[in-house]
């Protein structure tokens, strides 16, 4: 909790619509989430920061490009916890 995430598009081109746009942004598609987000559409070099301040999964996908899909996981500080999971640790 209380960790920033930065989007930032290194995508070359955003000159073109639709499909072909090389603009990105990021919105939840769990609306059950517990803080749900909706990043602007960012253009070449642009970036954008979200701030988590409760424990939860935040499924998310690019609105202009459905098939770009990421998973944020924000875990409660190991003190909070009420004997849950220990957070998965991955290299």
């Amino acid at each position: 909790m209380g960790t920033t995430v930065e989007f930032v598009n290194e995508d070359v081109f955003d000159l073109l619509d639709g499909e072909r746009t090389g603009r990105h942004d990021a919105v939840v598609i769990d609306v059950k989430g517990p803080e749900p987000f909706v990043t602007p559409k960012l253009g070449h070099g642009e970036r954008y920061r979200i701030t988590f301040t409760k424990p939860g999964e935040y499924v998310y996908i690019c609105s202009i490009h459905p098939y770009m899909k990421g998973v944020i996981r924000v875990y409660a500080p190991v003190d909070q916890r009420a004997g849950g999971p220990e957070p998965e640790h991955r290299p």
